[in-house]
């Protein structure tokens, strides 16, 4: 909880109150980032830019460019410099991905960053105000740095404690960053270099920013008198507090948590986004399922659930249906998702969810651990979706590679194998 904080009195007062009744937001206030975020995105909508292999990040050609059209461009003196090196990127990528505006196209063996023209609609949709607090929602509560942009230093919730901590310890006239090596050690772990840069973005700081460098060069930081009020207001929200207690799947809070608190101040934050239902995919999947370089090529109606693609699996690997596993794949807002069979108790359970449901394109696989003990990992990959055939079984085997691998190795048979464990 918020409370846990190590520090006393940090109340929201009239003073407060009166800071954000008189706050305006626009695309450049009180921080640039609407306005960023419309650069990152036009970018992203006028260039075709491949994602890296790993985290599927900018590629390294676009990050100067995108960062010289930015408000606040990194200053840096590297010649390759990779998307980590660039605070402000990081965190905006980290914003759209997390919001589920950008999506991933199969192009040959690589993937193309592309905007997602549904969530697109819904956003422009919004006013700056209503655009403001989506960002600020998905930002604290809903990101995962881990899975998107690989940083594992801070996640929900822990987050706008951290960054609360971290700006009441700014004193007054500022804190000084450069010269002082604990400090700069220290806020590249907490609350790290991307979250500094939205701090700024979203209006919180004012950050003095000093000569090329190869790593972002900080001269000094200090709060804004809104940043110090919005954090004093989120700090003491009940709802706030409500939200670390009750919900365990972040990503799955509704977008909205504190219009009711913050409507007398923002009275025009009127809506908020609502992400579409997926439709269910329609027609025959093939999968190509891989184990150490066997493989089967599988083919399968949308409509089965996740329990009938397990059976035709393991039937395809001459393996029994003795033990536990599980389906891991990504969402549309970069978190990880988890599949179980029924019997371990953990939902959701793969009996409830469809071929059809799962979030996947041409060219992206799912992940499938079958035995937790023996940790079989297959790699599923979606090769193409077919129109169904009501001629065709639901589920077929079309084509096979390599002999099944021993499921129990011979050596468990034995009755010496049996005395020495038992």
């Amino acid at each position: 909880m918020l409370l846990d904080l190590d520090f006393e009195n940090f109340t929201f007062g009239e003073k407060g109150k009166q800071i954000l009744k008189e706050q305006i937001i626009t695309e450049t206030i009180p921080g640039s980032i609407l306005q960023d975020v419309k650069i990152l995105m036009d970018y992203i909508s006028s260039h075709t830019i491949y994602a890296t292999k790993k985290n599927k990040l900018i590629a390294i050609k676009h990050l100067s460019i995108i960062n010289d059209q930015l408000t606040h461009p990194v200053k840096l003196k590297l010649e390759r410099p990779q998307q980590k090196a660039f605070p402000n990127i990081n965190g905006l990528y980290l914003l759209l991905r997390s919001l589920g505006i950008i999506k991933f196209i199969k192009s040959g063996k690589n993937h193309i960053i592309k905007l997602d023209d549904e969530i697109v609609r819904i956003w422009n949709n919004l006013n700056n105000i209503e655009r403001y607090f989506t960002l600020l929602e998905i930002w604290l509560i809903r990101t995962n740095p881990k899975e998107i942009i690989g940083e594992t230093i801070i996640m929900a919730p822990n987050l706008l404690k951290e960054c609360t901590r971290f700006c009441n310890r700014i004193p007054a006239k500022g804190l000084k960053i450069s010269g002082d090596k604990k400090v700069e050690f220290f806020i590249t772990f907490s609350p790290g270099l991307y979250n500094i840069a939205l701090l700024q973005l979203f209006g919180f700081l004012n950050i003095q920013q000093g000569k090329q460098a190869k790593v972002w060069h900080i001269l000094k930081v200090k709060q804004t008198d809104f940043g110090d009020a919005i954090l004093r207001f989120l700090f003491n929200s009940k709802i706030t507090n409500d939200i670390f207690l009750d919900f365990k799947d972040y990503y799955k809070v509704p977008l909205g948590l504190w219009q009711t608190e913050l409507q007398p101040f923002f009275p025009e934050w009127r809506n908020n986004m609502i992400f579409p239902v997926p439709e269910l995919r329609k027609g025959n999947h093939i999968f190509k399922v891989s184990w150490e370089g066997i493989w089967r090529r599988i083919e399968i109606d949308g409509k089965m659930t996740l329990e009938d693609l397990t059976d035709i699996i393991l039937d395809a690997f001459n393996f029994d249906k003795d033990h536990l596993y599980e389906y891991t794949y990504f969402n549309r807002f970069g978190h990880t998702i988890e599949i179980y069979r029924p019997e371990a108790n953990i939902n959701p359970f793969t009996t409830e969810i469809k071929i059809g449901e799962i979030p996947i394109q041409p060219g992206e696989a799912i992940e499938f651990l079958y035995d937790f003990g023996d940790n079989w990992n297959f790699d599923i990959l979606l090769e193409k979706i077919i129109p169904s055939d009501k001629k065709l079984k639901l589920s077929l085997i079309i084509e096979e590679y390599g002999e099944s691998p021993e499921q129990y190795p011979k050596w468990d048979d034995d009755p010496w194998y049996d005395d020495f464990i038992f």
